[in-house]
């Protein structure tokens, strides 16, 4: 007995060491990285001195292309918010203005999803915003951890899917998880 339970604290101990390695290392790579744009993600974009772009708020459609006035059609998916204020301004610039200024911002990250199911209060689909969301930020948005629930958390990583079909998974999976 002493023999598995010092096994079981060597293991805990181990996966412990991996998993701060782990976040350490994406740590690094996100201070570099933003987060990129996506099928269904919302931006709101103002171009002062054109009307036909000011104030407005677009979804990504969901071939990852975004239409602009006087822009024309951007294939978006993994740009980040600079690239493609960079690329609309490029555009503009080959037309239309000189130096135009492009306020952008991603309004909803939509593309991300992940599916919090289990002893959570309310399970479901929710939407990564940021690179820093963590397991418990995505339990917190699911109303916290029932009080039946059990004291381990399991994590089951899925395999990328098609846009849209992450609903379709979760309605699939047995009442007694969901």
């Amino acid at each position: 007995l002493a023999a598995a339970m010092t096994a079981e604290k060597s293991k805990d101990s181990n996966d412990s060491q991996r998993l701060t390695a782990l976040w350490e290392k994406r740590m690094r790579e996100q201070t570099t990285n933003d987060y990129p744009i996506g099928p269904g993600d919302v931006i709101e974009i103002n171009v002062p001195g054109m009307e036909e772009i000011k104030n407005m708020s677009e979804r990504i459609n969901g071939d990852g292309t975004l239409s602009l006035p006087f822009v024309g059609v951007i294939q978006v998916t993994g740009m980040t918010d600079k690239s493609l204020r960079d690329e609309i301004r490029r555009r503009l610039e080959e037309k239309y203005m000189k130096n135009p200024q492009i306020n952008l911002f991603v309004k909803e990250f939509r593309s991300r999803q992940v599916a919090v199911i289990g002893a959570v209060q309310k399970p479901g689909l929710y939407n990564l915003a940021s690179p820093f969301d963590t397991l418990l930020t995505m339990i917190s948005q699911a109303g916290g951890m029932k009080v039946e629930a059990a004291e381990r958390v399991l994590f089951v990583p899925a395999e990328p899917v098609e846009s849209g079909k992450a609903a379709e998974i979760v309605k699939a999976l047995p009442s007694q998880v969901v």
